[in-house]
C-alpha cells in the first residue's frame, strides 16, 4: 500500500467504524533505500501546527512543555502495518491496534 505524507496527514482514522480521530505527523524510519512509514500518529482534531517534533525528553520552557505534553496524552500511535485500507479522505485500521504514544 503506498500512499504521500500530504495525502495521508488530516485523513480521519477509523477502526470498526469507530473514530479514533485525525492522522497529525508520521513515524519514519531510516533504511537503506532512503525513509520507511512505520507509524501514524493520530489525535483528536486536525492540530494548527505541530509544536515541535514528538520527542519524550524536552527541556524547553515550561508553558511549550505543558502544552506538549497535554497533547500527547490525547494521542495514539497506529503501526503501518495494521492500515487496512487507505480512501481519500479516510484510513481503515485493524480492530483494537490503536495504541497510547508511550511518554
Amino acid at each position: 500500500m503506498r500512499a504521500r505524507a500530504s495525502e495521508l496527514l488530516g485523513c480521519e482514522v477509523v477502526e470498526d467504524d469507530r473514530r479514533v480521530g485525525v492522522i497529525v505527523d508520521l513515524r519514519l524510519a531510516v533504511t537503506d533505500c532512503g525513509l520507511d512509514l512505520v507509524g501514524l500518529l493520530v489525535g483528536p482534531r486536525k492540530p494548527i501546527r505541530l509544536l515541535g517534533p514528538y520527542e519524550a525528553d524536552r527541556s524547553g520552557p515550561w508553558l511549550v512543555d505543558t502544552l506538549l505534553r497535554r497533547r500527547d496524552r490525547s494521542i495514539v500511535c497506529v503501526a503501518w502495518t495494521d492500515v487496512i485500507e487507505v480512501g481519500r479522505d479516510l484510513v481503515r485500521i485493524q480492530r483494537n491496534r490503536a495504541s497510547r504514544v508511550p511518554e
